[in-house]
């Protein structure tokens, strides 16, 4: 991701502001947008949810929600703990945010 990507991406997405955005750490930035990623995901993961349950309801055939909807996110532990490095995160975004 270029540093006008990520300015765009904090500014846009994240609601730092631009004078906020020049002075924040490498960490901070880092911190800023795994957050922005988890709560993206956490959101998908609760439409797929709400999709599950109207699907296991009003269908005989039974799947997982994972079955039913994958998610780029299915694969990051369940201990809070992410199997992917900063620049995987950023490619996942990426993903998520094309959908």
């Amino acid at each position: 991701m270029s540093e006008s990507d990520l300015y765009a991406h904090l500014i846009g997405e994240c609601g730092v502001s631009p004078n906020d955005y020049w002075k924040l750490t490498d960490a901070e930035v880092s911190a800023i947008a795994t957050g922005y990623q988890i709560r993206r995901s956490e959101e998908a993961a609760n439409f797929r949810n709400v999709y599950h349950l109207l699907y296991s309801v009003n269908s005989k055939r039974k799947k997982t929600a994972k079955q039913l909807w994958p998610l780029p996110t299915d694969n990051i532990r369940t201990d809070g703990k992410s199997k992917l490095t900063f620049e995987q995160r950023m490619s996942l975004y990426e993903k998520i945010k094309m959908n």
